[in-house]
């Protein structure tokens, strides 16, 4: 396996506290606010939402992720390939995880090595493969993913719906942001929420902001001036009272959520 891989995006990844996920509205227009006043560079408006299921397949003793890996299937509610199925290892050794067997020999397979940054400042590189699909690839154990990712090769077992939940996702894109760079960069930011259900009434389960930009050519090349600028931003922003200090990632969530929070219709 190659492990010498260019990280082709950045990620900076923040865990919304429960009294921000009380009134969402208000919430989506603090940090809006917060954006536009000059802290996160030049801003343009987006205001793009979407709507999807999103939910994680293991084994019954977990064995995907005591080996670093998460399996992740979304159903978008719009599109012609409107499943997408990832499989992806992040882990603290950059080394490590762009070895990580996530090839796939689909025709439409997206390969992605990037790196994550979370609280209060810590990398974790992860190397993914993503397949879009028409239609549910309906697995039901571990020997159905190989056509899909066949290097993987994990032992015999069932796959289940980790903790039960499928989750209803709402996502906002908020906009995009500039820093000055002379090739213009684009530092896109997001926020997600979980629901119980397809009503999405009460507060969500979990809530993130988050916000990436790409690497240019030649590969793995970041300008200092949206370097600076973006670690800036999420410095400031973990000050704010939006955010949990506690919070990692929806991944984690996922894997900590009691069955009866979430246990919805596919």
């Amino acid at each position: 396996m190659q492990s010498n891989r260019p990280i082709t995006s950045r990620e900076y990844k923040l865990i919304l506290s429960a009294p921000a996920l009380t009134d969402r509205a208000a919430t989506i227009r603090e940090i809006w606010t917060f954006l536009q006043a000059g802290a996160a560079g030049v801003l343009e408006e987006q205001m793009t939402w979407r709507r999807r299921w999103t939910s994680y397949l293991d084994t019954p003793d977990r064995s995907l992720r005591a080996a670093g890996f998460s399996l992740r299937l979304r159903r978008d509610d719009e599109g012609k390939r409107p499943y997408k199925l990832t499989l992806k290892q992040r882990s603290p050794d950059r080394y490590l995880a762009a070895a990580a067997p996530t090839d796939s020999p689909k025709k439409r397979a997206e390969p992605k090595f990037e790196e994550d940054l979370l609280p209060p400042f810590a990398s974790r590189f992860s190397r993914s493969t993503s397949i879009r699909r028409k239609s549910d690839p309906e697995l039901t154990r571990t020997g159905d993913l190989a056509p899909f990712f066949p290097d993987l090769q994990p032992e015999p077992s069932p796959l289940e719906v980790v903790s039960g939940l499928r989750a209803r996702e709402v996502v906002l894109w908020l906009g995009r942001l500039h820093f000055g760079d002379a090739d213009r960069t684009e530092v896109k930011t997001c926020m997600s929420f979980w629901f119980a259900d397809e009503a999405e009434q009460g507060a969500p389960l979990v809530g993130e902001l988050s916000f990436d930009y790409d690497g240019g050519e030649p590969a793995e090349v970041f300008p200092l001036e949206v370097v600076r600028g973006c670690h800036r931003l999420f410095r400031s922003l973990q000050e704010q009272p939006w955010f949990d200090p506690e919070g990692t990632t929806k991944t984690a969530f996922a894997y900590g959520a009691r069955p009866e929070r979430g246990r919805l219709p596919p």
